[in-house]
């Protein structure tokens, strides 16, 4: 008897222990992980609504009026810097060769800025230095020609006179007298060039030879907009009311900057 209890017992062990052994088996040798809770998050609806393709307007506005406004910018800020050094270059140069250079870039503005565009852009293929240089070649003849234009009527100062007949060299002219005086007149008139670069990026843009795909500016802005101006007139008529709203901003600011200059002078 006792030796049935015996042999039962060790029965029931071993397939305990067997079952245990195949279940272990089929059960994963790691520590799951399970993603811990999330609350739902609540999408967040675009403050002027979407492009045709869904994406939000505004970042894609912001990024156009940024974009515009620093190659705009740095387009002034190099043409200046090269007006500069060519108005007083050009001034201590004898007449025939200053009116040469000065034909020379007369020619440079008359030629047309898309075809000069145009041809950049197919021999370079690089749209931001494209556009750079294009505007600066537009913009050079003007600033060079009024930088001309003041040092020619400083010489006829009579400060300027005194210190020609005292004698100095040119070097010495230049950091004592023309540098500061170019300065002071002509940053406020380069300034109000400021919209007509960035007129000219933005049809440039608009027409296809200027920014482009993944870039975006305001006159590419306009012109992917320009299809659903009919069907969806907001993604026409926000970057339209932006470029408009920049422009006369930037008018004002060239207009107020010279009245600002006169009253502290006065």
């Amino acid at each position: 008897m006792k030796k049935k209890q015996y042999y039962l017992l060790l029965m029931i062990i071993s397939i305990f222990m067997t079952g245990t052994i195949y279940l272990s088996s089929r059960m994963p040798n790691h520590i799951q992980k399970y993603t811990p809770f999330q609350s739902p998050q609540i999408r967040k609806l675009p403050i002027l609504g979407s492009d045709a393709l869904g994406r939000d307007y505004m970042p894609r506005l912001q990024t156009a009026i940024v974009t515009s406004l620093k190659i705009s910018f740095f387009s002034l800020t190099c043409t200046f810097i090269l007006s500069l050094a060519l108005a007083i270059s050009v001034s201590h140069m004898p007449t025939v060769i200053s009116q040469s250079i000065l034909y020379l870039l007369r020619i440079l503005f008359i030629i047309p800025s898309i075809l000069l565009a145009s041809s950049l852009l197919q021999s370079t293929k690089l749209r931001h230095l494209t556009m750079i240089i294009t505007l600066i070649l537009a913009l050079l003849y003007p600033l060079v020609h009024m930088m001309h234009a003041l040092l020619e009527s400083q010489k006829k100062e009579s400060y300027w006179l005194v210190s020609k007949s005292l004698g100095g060299s040119h070097w010495l002219f230049t950091k004592k007298h023309q540098f500061p005086y170019l300065l002071w007149h002509s940053i406020p008139i380069a300034f109000s060039r400021f919209p007509r670069l960035l007129v000219l990026e933005s049809t440039l843009s608009f027409l296809g030879i200027g920014i482009q795909e993944p870039s975006i500016s305001l006159g590419l802005l306009l012109q992917q907009s320009l299809p659903y101006a009919q069907s969806h007139s907001y993604l026409f008529y926000i970057p339209a009311f932006s470029f408009i709203s920049l422009l006369f901003l930037l008018q004002w600011l060239g207009l107020y900057i010279p009245a600002l200059m006169k009253q502290v002078t006065e």
